[in-house]
């Protein structure tokens, strides 16, 4: 039977079904797992670590929770200061790390290059973001973004769109942002994801199916929504930033995003 974690701060996860068994992992908030046996209060699983787990810290899956992976994505930038134990043997992988790498022509983010290189030195699956600026070049930003943040074949790009323009028009912000995306897509080889809510995505970008291409990473924040809100022109969803909540191993809070089945098979192809 597959199952959520409810634990606010996690969950441990036991060498046998006691608790004074030792701890070999620790599950965190919103982790769906299969229980593959009972004995009492406890449950056995296999991924993503091998234990036992208290199952009054679970409750049943539903339906549609089903569609999205058992383990989180984790976006992040250098408001998270530290990550203390991260990359440590018995912590909770995420199913990929999303950097910001920077922001406008000239913003870069201080923590950046240190943790994408890390990141491929442990081997995680990474992605990086560019925080967009509406009434700045779309072109001039996807070059400032394609210096840093330049991927290996497989990584992913993203766009992040959450700010209404202040002095362009929606139209020219339109055409600046198809030129972004265009940039990135000739010099990686893949269609970037494109971060949104549907309010922002919507007010701007309306209706037109044009973007329809693009894996949607759609911010909707919401522990109890059992889908997210999209921008009218998708229909599906590929991560979807639902909460902020702790990850074993980073300080402070982090973004937490679930990954939908369907994109993450397409990706690993």
């Amino acid at each position: 039977m597959k199952v959520i974690v409810t634990a606010q701060r996690g969950l441990n996860v036991r060498s046998c079904s006691s608790i004074a068994c030792k701890r070999v992992g620790v599950l965190s908030h919103g982790t769906i797992v299969d229980v593959l046996e009972r004995h009492g209060v406890w449950g056995r699983i296999a991924a993503p670590v091998t234990g036992w787990l208290h199952m009054g810290y679970t409750r049943p899956v539903h339906d549609d929770e089903a569609s999205w992976l058992p383990v989180d994505a984790l976006d992040m930038s250098y408001y998270q200061r530290r990550l203390s134990n991260l990359f440590w043997n018995g912590a909770v992988r995420p199913w990929m790390v999303i950097l910001k790498a920077t922001q406008g022509t000239f913003i870069l983010d201080s923590r950046f290059g240190e943790r994408w290189a890390r990141l491929r030195w442990v081997g995680w699956r990474r992605a990086a973001y560019h925080f967009y600026e509406p009434d700045v070049s779309g072109l001039e930003q996807a070059k400032a973004f394609w210096r840093v943040a330049s991927t290996q074949p497989g990584e992913l790009l993203a766009l992040d769109f959450e700010r209404f323009p202040q002095t362009w028009s929606h139209g020219r912000v339109r055409r600046e942002v198809k030129d972004f995306l265009a940039y990135l897509e000739d010099k990686s080889g893949s269609h970037p994801l494109i971060y949104t809510r549907a309010d922002v995505w919507d007010g701007v970008m309306g209706a037109d199916a044009w973007h329809r291409d693009y894996p949607l990473w759609v911010a909707h924040y919401s522990q109890t929504a059992e889908t997210p809100l999209l921008p009218v022109a998708w229909d599906q969803w590929a991560l979807w930033q639902y909460g902020i909540g702790q990850w074993p191993g980073v300080s402070g809070k982090v973004d937490r995003n679930r990954v939908h089945k369907d994109f993450a098979e397409a990706l690993d192809g």
